[in-house]
């Protein structure tokens, strides 16, 4: 995980009072395009930890740099786009 740890702030949802954290976390894919040559891009997204004890783990034992596996699905929302069909 990268960034500072000062991002890593705890969160608490106002309607239900569960508490959460949001850290940024930097995922790398690698391919070979049309020349056969690798290519590689890096992007950053920020990965919502709903479950308490999980949240709280990341905030207190997980530190910048360190490498986490992250299992689910990836959901990108592009909220440029959202805003042009406005």
């Amino acid at each position: 995980m990268a960034g500072a740890n000062t991002f890593w702030r705890g969160r608490q949802a106002k309607a239900s009072g569960s508490k959460f954290t949001v850290p940024s976390v930097a995922t790398q894919r690698s391919w070979k395009n049309t020349e056969d040559e690798w290519v590689s891009k890096v992007e950053w997204r920020r990965i919502y930890v709903f479950r308490p004890r999980l949240a709280e783990y990341v905030l207190t034992a997980v530190k910048t740099g360190a490498h986490v596996l992250v299992e689910g699905s990836l959901v990108s929302l592009d909220l440029r786009a959202a805003e042009r069909q406005k």
